[in-house]
């Protein structure tokens, strides 16, 4: 009987202060790969990078750098509010309305972006028409929607003068394609 009684004493004592080995004692924790996350002076260095990539109209890079902020905070208005400029700059309308839609959502009183997101709108209704007009039946009634692109035209370049020419205002003509770069111009600000 005691030798039974020192069997489950050895046993029980075993469990409790587990069983030695040649190694360590406790296991090592798994390495995992530690991910840091920027600092506010990484992210100001970002956003100063990206900015000056920005205003020396070196969009490519200026977008990637903004993805980055955007990475670490998906609701940089700023960065947001860049790369719906840098979207419509190359004419990548959607892009650029999701960007606009997501700036007013965070801050629905952003004016610029406001303004941005119906400039592109315009923009786009611009080239449907001038499309329109020019794919439509040629006996078909065009007096409405020229009336409505010149008005879009005077919309994204107020001020220009129009010159009268033979050529019908929704053909692409470089007096227009003018304006829409000016238009752009002023929107990438």
């Amino acid at each position: 009987m005691k030798t039974i009684a020192k069997v489950v004493l050895v046993c029980s004592s075993m469990m409790l202060f587990g069983c030695v080995s040649s190694g360590d004692t406790q296991p090592k924790p798994k390495q995992q790969e530690q991910i840091q996350m920027p600092g506010i002076d990484v992210m100001q260095e970002l956003m100063q990078k990206a900015d000056i990539m920005y205003q020396t109209r070196d969009y490519e890079q200026a977008g990637n750098m903004y993805k980055k902020v955007l990475d670490v905070d998906p609701k940089n208005i700023k960065a947001l509010y860049r790369l719906g400029n840098i979207a419509f700059r190359s004419r990548d309308w959607d892009s650029a309305k999701k960007y606009y839609d997501q700036v007013i959502e965070i801050e629905p009183r952003h004016t610029r972006a406001q303004y941005n997101l119906a400039m592109t709108y315009l923009t786009m209704a611009e080239r449907h028409l001038k499309f329109y007009a020019a794919h439509v039946d040629s006996n078909a009634n065009l007096d409405s929607v020229t009336k409505l692109i010149t008005a879009l035209e005077d919309i994204s370049n107020p001020g220009a003068t129009r010159q009268q020419s033979q050529q019908p205002i929704y053909q692409e003509t470089p007096s227009s394609e003018s304006s829409l770069d000016k238009l752009l111009d002023e929107l990438a600000k």
